[in-house]
């Protein structure tokens, strides 16, 4: 990824870009890049808490994380749940269903509350295969997690 899409070129274009697929399209262009490279390096790359997930009917294949995500404590379920835009995205021919704010609880594992919210974005690349894009816009959930990590530390 750092051949064809340089950290030095790459991330001052992320400055306060929102994780969407609109995003990944414009730097897709730019970059003359798939939407999935250029998915992984914006996450790779953002300043922001988010995370890309590859999800089949079956369940998600692979996933990845910001750097500003607790990996060891977010831990994405294996099937999302009913009540997100990539659920009926699977079930539709559309290739694209809408995007918007979702309860954490539909993607990840041990939410310990409704109120965590992540603002999804998922698109259709196969017959069988969307990729979804799931960013904190408010990092509560992950500013909780820290904290419950130091508090345990303590």
């Amino acid at each position: 990824a750092g051949l064809i899409l340089p950290k030095s070129m790459f991330q001052p274009r992320l400055k306060n870009a929102p994780v969407t697929f609109d995003t990944v399209k414009r730097l897709a262009g730019l970059f003359r890049t798939s939407q999935t490279a250029t998915a992984i390096r914006l996450v790779e790359l953002s300043p922001f808490p988010c995370c890309l997930a590859a999800v089949t009917s079956t369940g998600i294949a692979w996933s990845c994380f910001s750097s500003e995500v607790p990996k060891d404590k977010v831990k994405l379920r294996s099937q999302p749940g009913r009540n997100t835009y990539v659920f009926e995205l699977l079930r539709s021919s559309a290739e694209f269903v809408g995007a918007d704010e979702v309860s954490c609880r539909e993607w990840i594992e041990n939410v310990p509350s409704y109120q965590y919210r992540v603002h999804e974005h998922s698109v259709k690349v196969l017959p069988d295969l969307a990729l979804s894009l799931l960013w904190w816009k408010d990092d509560a959930y992950v500013i909780d997690l820290e904290e419950a990590e130091n508090d345990e530390g303590d």
